[in-house]
């Protein structure tokens, strides 16, 4: 994951079938960019954390 500074964040990520879960508790607020890759190709995905 990206913030949109363009700094590099790591991140727990659960992964249970073909759902994952994304844990930003311990993120500042702000806007980021996560890159996910499946067997369809890669999507870019916005996360907004409050």
């Amino acid at each position: 994951m990206a913030s949109l500074s363009g700094s590099y964040v790591s991140v727990p990520v659960e992964i249970d079938g073909s759902s994952a879960r994304i844990d930003v508790t311990g993120l500042a607020t702000g806007l980021y960019i996560a890159r996910v890759a499946t067997a369809n190709g890669v999507e870019s995905v916005k996360i907004i954390k409050k």
